[in-house]
């Protein structure tokens, strides 16, 4: 929540120590993202960025890397919510880099390749997306890290029916979602839903999109900001019924 966010961050500013702060800031950049605050969440996460960028040593600190690697996915969140798809785009290009650099490990390189896959589908950019689903779940497999192949499953399965295969793409993004709840996961199933839905309306299965949408709808989250996004789809499904009774 952003009270226990905040209360972190006054901890943390007290303690004085850096990497706890960083760690409390980012916290609070993930928490305004999730309330689906954009324009405060993207100002947090670029203080943060700032931060790393002035003082390179902080990524040799397991827990400053951390936060500075999390952010990065709520600084890209957050701007492609805002349509500064530059910031957005510099948002998981940077953290893909330092993931690649020296330090950098498989689940860092998942995670940046799980925020550009975010910000590209929030951008329908589905020709862009279907490379980078599929070295995701090239290195989820590689690295046992299943819960990231179900995500590049979702993601991919948007792209391969947004690109032509729509039957094809229902299948891999009910796998992936499958993925996804046997691990325990529920955050962000919502917004997968809604990515069936849309792969079902490609299709042509009007009743099944709806279900898909009321699905998504029913689901109890904190996670705010795909709701946006959730709704669109609704919206879409409501106007394929208008044309189809009209």
């Amino acid at each position: 929540s952003e009270g226990l966010a905040r209360e972190l961050v006054r901890v943390a500013d007290a303690s004085g120590d850096p990497d706890r702060q960083l760690w409390a800031a980012h916290a609070l950049a993930g928490s305004l993202v999730n309330l689906g605050r954009f324009e405060e969440a993207l100002a947090q996460a670029l203080a943060v960025r700032d931060a790393g960028r002035a003082r390179s040593e902080l990524f040799e600190r397991p827990d400053a890397r951390a936060a500075l690697t999390m952010v990065a996915i709520y600084q890209g969140l957050a701007a492609v919510h805002l349509c500064d798809d530059d910031l957005a785009e510099e948002a998981w290009r940077e953290q893909l880099a330092l993931a690649e650099g020296p330090g950098g490990n498989p689940i860092e390189v998942a995670m940046a390749l799980t925020n550009a896959a975010n910000v590209l589908i929030l951008q329908t950019d589905a020709g862009r997306l279907l490379p980078i689903t599929a070295r995701l779940g090239s290195v989820a497999e590689e690295s046992g890290m299943d819960l990231f192949g179900g995500w590049a499953d979702v993601y991919g399965g948007w792209a391969t029916a947004m690109t032509g295969d729509p039957r094809t793409g229902i299948a891999t993004i009910t796998r992936g979602i499958e993925t996804h709840l046997r691990q325990g996961q529920v955050l962000g199933v919502g917004g997968y839903f809604a990515r069936l839905a849309e792969a079902q309306l490609a299709a042509g299965a009007l009743e099944d999109a709806l279900a898909s949408v009321e699905q998504s709808l029913s689901m109890r989250s904190d996670q705010r900001w795909d709701r946006v996004d959730v709704l669109r789809v609704h919206g879409r499904c409501l106007e394929r019924v208008d044309r189809a009774q009209a």
